[in-house]
């Protein structure tokens, strides 16, 4: 695993996530539909350089940790290290 093609990657998919982010929400209210698809595929393309460097899993995380604010992180890692919070099919259904 080469961990600055993962780094160069990290930064890429950051990149994308807040030039498509700006775009949604900034100044330019109405952006083309076609520039933020455009930057979502990107980072698409980036997890799948991911799976290849570092699997399946772990690029997943790659993704999340560099998209998501810090709380939506911290909401995670309370949900993954509790398991009670974790809900449970009905059995109804």
């Amino acid at each position: 695993m080469s961990l600055s093609e993962v780094a160069r990657l990290r930064r890429r998919i950051a990149d994308e996530y807040i030039a498509a982010k700006l775009a949604m929400e900034g100044f330019a209210v109405t952006a083309p539909h076609e520039f933020v698809t455009t930057k979502m595929q990107n980072i698409a393309t980036c997890h799948q350089e991911l799976i290849k460097l570092v699997g399946e899993q772990e690029a997943t995380k790659v993704v999340a940790e560099t998209i998501w604010e810090p709380a939506d992180r911290q909401g995670l890692e309370k949900i993954s290290h509790n398991p009670e919070t974790v809900t449970q099919p009905d059995a109804d259904h």
